[in-house]
């Protein structure tokens, strides 16, 4: 809808999202409606870290995050 309308190009907007919500669809969509940053909750570096806290993802996920934002070029900011 905003790409539709042109609003994209005259605004910019930045989103916090979790890495295993985000596929290939979605960050093109984002990037084409406007979207500038993504701030992601890698919380950490270190899948055991990540595993003794209870969180449901893994390092692969956060690096597909990344790459996906890379690739459409939406900036990153990455949260610990």
């Amino acid at each position: 809808m905003l790409a539709a309308s042109g609003i994209n190009k005259k605004i910019s907007w930045n989103a916090s999202a979790r890495v295993d919500t985000l596929d290939d669809e979605l960050v093109k969509i984002m990037k084409e409606a406007g979207c500038s940053l993504l701030a992601l909750g890698f919380e950490s570096g270190s899948q055991d870290s990540l595993n003794k806290m209870g969180k449901r993802t893994t390092i692969e996920k956060n690096l597909n995050a990344a790459k996906l934002c890379r690739k459409y070029g939406i900036k990153i900011l990455i949260l610990l």
